[in-house]
């Protein structure tokens, strides 16, 4: 096998290789941008949700200079921040923003094909630089306020500069090129953390372990240069945690949530939902998470010690019940290799070509990659020279274990795309060259096994329809929040008669028809909502929110009492119960169910913020603010919106009359925080400030 050829490799000099390079860069740039372009007619790209949102809502905060979050980092910091300077330089314009990760996903091209060459010849090289340039997946995420769009360009460059080592664990200018790889492997972790499990790897090997000839002069200083490489970006980032955030975290205290999410009793492998938590906010069910946590301990815990909950927990099912732990595992492995681009936020596939005829027209898949790469992975471990090449083979696998540990989902399995581009890019050329060599009947085992793994892939790939159900129902409820309901009704159709048994498909049509009036029909698809999941407490609690809605106080009161006599779903209808004793002015009463479903859920927001008004009205205003101030703590308000930015205005207000003034201003920066684009919360923010001043 060749492997790290003469510069001039097959054809041509160093002036047509930069021709090259730049050719594919540019490919790469137009095919995103045209893309970007394309996209802006969704009703996500300028109002996204889930993560996206999150990561927009945190830059714009850093873009106007205010604060965020209190406490250490959830999530690793370097995307926000980027995209932060991004909102700067644009204007503010997501066009802007996303034009300009264009450039990242033509830099991501770039270094695909600088790997490939530092390993193999110009003909891996453009070939994995091809698909880095036109694959569907990489232009997708390319377009997203997404990690991946950082991350992967960053662990290339670790992985290029690291291979620039030669092997030797130094440079041939001392140790500067070593800390040059490490300070790229430690940016990459501050973006995406769990590429610090290859590091203990990488270090053993510059040791040289396993290496033919023992361990290089000078392997020991070469690892402490990388450790202090990798640690520069990174320290920063812990010293914040600790001096600002008071509390000990690395990077981020997200590990061990994500750790139990993947590693439950109940874990499905995919789903990133902690269970007990109802909200599909990310903020909101970070808050839910954490309180279940404090709960179950009886106190009040740090950020770290959350994590570390989670994290014991995790370990306990996994010590408790390994062959069922165990099964999980090979559950996730198998979806890691699925031929299915699993959303985490929105239907990744459905997205990607609903919009443009880009990435319709991109001719790889994932069964096709993943088969050419695995077998180039294959003739790597078999022909060698293993050693040399363990950094791409050794973070491939690394890294791939370190999503499967979690759990799956596309944007997850991205930065593995480029890595299997080259592998698969050897894979034909050295299938080529051993064809014209005569090795026909050798081409012909290891063509075999290619299509054995294409067809194991291609075999596990998603139903379809279902996913096509998926898709036009996130689409419809996108369109629906941009006020666009003719469209969001016509869509919500055609996904009901796709799946009409689907309890979310129900809900999210339930909600467009209450939109435009049509109660009869919205009450109509809610019964049959409850018929087929009796036991889901979101359906129960949006059947009884359309009652109250509604007004229809009999029904509801009905039901609610039906409910509280066979103990199903206690707390939300303790909720309603209140609800219905408000409306009969029945203001004891109904304080005495919004404190009974609180002492049900002590994480309920909603029964909390309540009760917090009740308090208030009668002239409780101190508890009605400790009550108050748990409720948008706790941020599980079931997506009720409006009723979570209501229970921040009263907070505040109540507050400020209570001439509390340090709180009050930072209860208004925490609510302008949560609603960056409320009027009502700036105007808090500035007032306070006035009045301090």
């Amino acid at each position: 096998m060749q492997t790290n050829p003469p510069a001039d490799g097959h054809g041509g000099g160093a002036s047509s290789e930069r021709w090259v390079v730049l050719g594919l860069a540019a490919l790469a740039f137009a095919l995103r941008a045209v893309y970007v372009l394309d996209l802006s007619t969704s009703p996500y790209f300028t109002a996204p949700v889930t993560d996206p949102a999150f990561h927009l809502d945190w830059a714009r905060e850093l873009a106007a200079g205010r604060e965020f979050q209190e406490g250490p980092f959830f999530r690793a910091p370097l995307y926000p921040w980027f995209l932060a300077l991004c909102l700067k330089l644009c204007g503010g314009s997501l066009m802007g923003v996303r034009l300009v990760q264009c450039f990242l996903g033509a830099a991501t091209t770039v270094l695909t094909y600088g790997v490939a060459r530092r390993l193999f010849d110009r003909r891996v090289a453009t070939l994995a630089g091809l698909g880095a340039a036109t694959y569907w997946v990489l232009i997708y995420f390319d377009g997203e306020l997404l990690l991946p769009t950082l991350s992967i360009p960053l662990n290339l460059l670790a992985l290029w500069l690291t291979l620039n080592l030669g092997g030797e664990g130094r440079g041939a200018s001392g140790p500067w090129p070593v800390v040059r790889a490490g300070v790229a492997w430690g940016l990459a972790a501050i973006t995406r953390p769990n590429v610090l499990l290859f590091m203990p790897l990488l270090a053993l090997w510059i040791l040289g372990v396993g290496r033919k000839g023992g361990r290089r002069p000078g392997a020991w200083a070469s690892c402490a240069w990388l450790t202090l490489g990798t640690l520069l970006p990174i320290l920063p980032i812990t010293a914040y945690n600790l001096f600002v955030g008071k509390d000990l975290v690395l990077i981020s205290s997200q590990a061990g949530v994500n750790l139990w999410i993947g590693n439950h009793p109940g874990a499905d492998g995919r789903t990133a939902k902690v269970p007990g938590t109802t909200s599909d906010d990310f903020l909101g069910t970070a808050g839910e998470a954490a309180g279940l946590a404090e709960l179950e301990v009886g106190r009040s815990l740090a950020p770290s010690e959350i994590s570390g909950h989670y994290t014991a927990k995790a370990l306990d099912y996994a010590s408790g019940q390994p062959l069922q732990a165990l099964g999980g595992m090979l559950h996730k492995g198998a979806l890691f290799l699925k031929d299915e681009e699993i959303s985490n936020n929105q239907p990744v596939r459905f997205f990607a070509r609903r919009f443009s005829a880009v990435t319709r027209w991109s001719p790889l898949g994932f069964s096709v990659l993943l088969a050419l790469g695995g077998l180039g992975l294959v003739l790597v471990l078999v022909h060698g020279p293993r050693h040399r090449l363990f950094p791409l083979w050794g973070f491939l696998l690394a890294y791939s274990f370190s999503v499967v540990l979690f759990f799956v989902c596309s944007r997850f399995r991205a930065p593995i795309l480029p890595l299997l581009m080259v592998l698969g890019g050897h894979a034909v050329i050295w299938l080529v060259d051993r064809w014209r060599a005569g090795s026909r009947r050798e081409c012909g085992l290891w063509t075999g096994l290619c299509l054995l793994m294409f067809t194991t892939a291609w075999t596990l790939r998603g139903d379809r329809v279902e996913a096509e159900a998926d898709g036009l129902r996130h689409l419809a409820v996108g369109h629906a929040l941009a006020g666009e309901l003719s469209s969001a009704e016509a869509l919500s159709a055609r996904a009901l008669d796709l799946a009409p048994s689907d309890p979310q498909t129900i809900l999210a049509r339930v909600g467009i028809l209450e939109d435009l009036q049509r109660f009869d029909e919205a009450g109509t698809l809610l019964e049959r909502a409850v018929r087929l999941a009796p036991s889901d407490p979101l359906a129960f609690d949006r059947w009884l929110g359309f009652l109250m809605r509604q007004e229809r106080w009999a029904e509801l009161e009905t039901s609610v009492r039906a409910a509280l006599e066979s103990g199903v779903n206690l707390q939300s209808a303790q909720y309603h119960l209140g609800a219905v004793l408000l409306e009969q002015n029945k203001v004891d009463q109904a304080q005495t169910a919004m404190e009974e479903a609180v002492r049900l859920d002590p994480r309920g927001s909603r029964a909390q913020a309540v009760l917090g008004s009740i308090l208030a009205g009668r002239g409780h205003p101190t508890r009605a603010c400790l009550i108050l101030g748990q409720a948008v703590d706790h941020g599980a308000f079931t997506n009720a919106r409006a009723q979570e930015a209501a229970a921040w205005r009263l907070l505040v207000h109540l507050l400020q009359k209570q001439k509390r003034g340090d709180e009050a201003r930072r209860r208004a920066s925490q609510w302008s925080a949560r609603f960056p684009d409320s009027q009502q919360a700036r105007a808090a923010v500035e007032r306070l400030r006035s009045e301090q001043g």
